[in-house]
């Protein structure tokens, strides 16, 4: 096979595997892993957080939706009521760890000056994340 032939290949070949990664969700992630736990105490002082659940993720993300919501509503209703819900107009920090109740750098409330709601011991909630077209929820108690 002549050189030329094979340069040929070898350029299609590449054009090939670059159009896959460029245009192509193969190789996407299809989901936000997400963990959550109940930390005995955060911080310090006066910013010292008893029992926080917090939330790690598996990468860091620009969140552009975050809700929490009781899990018995959001199986039964079609519009469950969020306790918590923070939208990303523009560019959220990306982020890693989530702390109930604390604001992600970014986001803001969906309707404004509204705070989260306190979380009941041995409720079940959901969480419910966005970054883009990447989702992740988890079910999580407090204690």
């Amino acid at each position: 096979m002549p050189k030329r032939n094979i340069a040929l290949i070898l350029l299609l070949l590449a054009l090939g595997v670059i159009y896959v990664f460029k245009f192509t969700s193969v190789f996407e992630k299809s989901s936000i892993q997400i963990i959550s736990s109940v930390r005995p105490k955060i911080g310090r002082g006066k910013k010292t957080m008893e029992n926080a659940v917090t939330f790690s993720l598996d990468n860091k993300y620009e969140l552009t939706s975050l809700k929490v919501i009781e899990e018995r509503e959001f199986k039964t209703n079609k519009y469950p009521h969020a306790i918590w819900h923070l939208i990303s107009e523009s560019n959220s920090e990306p982020t890693n760890l989530i702390i109930y109740g604390i604001p992600v750098n970014g986001m803001k409330p969906e309707v404004a000056k509204v705070k989260p709601e306190p979380l009941q011991p041995k409720v079940s909630y959901v969480l419910l994340l966005e970054a883009g077209k990447l989702k992740g929820q988890t079910t999580f108690q407090a204690h």
